[in-house]
Formats: structure tokens, sequence, C-alpha cells
């Protein structure tokens, strides 16, 4: 497991050098997780190297969130005039973003068959 978390962090430490190199306006994890879907799709990374690293970072991600929902009770009085515009926001894009999801899966699982 520990090979699996030390090619994800090499990963995203690469998306991290590029975005610095080469400017893009992208934030670097998304480069790095741009550049992990390559490397997986030409099989430079295979996938049982990296696969319980990668489920135990998704079996523990909420506490990657922990912070910021601290932060959103510390500044809450200052947001609370704009709740209703950010729950709108929030709920809006969530469905929008599990709708691409949905029809990227769909495409890819049909381009399988």
């Amino acid at each position: 497991m520990i090979e699996g978390f030390a090619i994800i962090m090499a990963v995203l430490l690469a998306g991290d050098f590029l975005n610095k190199v080469l400017g893009v306006p992208l934030p670097a994890p998304v480069i790095g997780l741009v550049l992990m879907v390559l490397l997986l799709m030409i099989n430079i990374i295979k996938e049982k190297k990296i696969e319980k690293a990668a489920e135990f970072l998704l079996a523990n991600m909420i506490i990657a969130f922990i912070p910021g929902m601290v932060k959103v009770k510390e500044i809450y009085p200052q947001i609370k005039t704009e709740i209703v515009g950010i729950l709108v926001t929030c709920i809006v894009s969530t469905f929008l973003i599990n709708l691409v999801t949905a029809k990227v899966a769909d495409t890819l699982i049909r381009r399988k068959k």
C-alpha cells in the first residue's frame, strides 16, 4: 500500500510541477488527476499498484472536509445574508456534476461493449 501512496503522491507532485512550469489556469490537483488518468489509460501505472491506497483514501475522504466545515462555521455570520444563493448554487452544481458523470459513465460503458 505504501508503494501506491508513493505513486499517487508522485503524480500529484508532477501535477503541481506542471502547473507551476506551464502556468496553466487549472488547479494543480486537477492536472495531477488528468495525468493519473492518462498514465492509467496507457498502462504506465497499473491499477493494482494504487488500488489499495486509493480505496483507503476514498474510505477516509471525510477527514479532508473537516477543516473546511470548521471554517464555514467560523465565517457563517459573514455569509448568512448570502446563504440561500450559496445553497442553490451547491444544489444545482451537485445535480449538474452528477448528470455529467452519469452521462460520461454511460458513454464509457457503451463503448466498452
